[in-house]
């Protein structure tokens, strides 16, 4: 992986390095709502549960909240800029 580099000079515009921790903490959210949504519906009558709406990932957590705000496009001045920004 010495000689492996990016395709395209995009990168995060954040201090973050990943928004592992954000995500893991949206599906844990979004898990315990939809486990709530059927305890509630367990004790109901079977038909109930053909009408039964589950919470969406983007419906229990806010992705503005993540930390990082988005990606952007590098420009570089020379070559050591582009081997440097493009290394993996």
């Amino acid at each position: 992986m010495s000689r492996s580099r990016k395709k395209l000079p995009i990168a995060g515009s954040t201090t973050a390095q990943s928004e592992k921790a954000d995500k893991q903490r949206s599906s844990r959210s979004n898990r315990r709502t939809n486990k709530a949504i059927l305890q509630k519906a367990k004790y109901q009558f079977l038909e109930d549960l053909d009408h039964l709406v589950m919470e969406l990932p983007k419906e229990t957590a806010s992705i503005w909240s993540f930390s990082k705000d988005g990606k952007r496009y590098y420009h570089y001045n020379d070559i050591a800029d582009m081997e440097r920004l493009l290394r993996k």
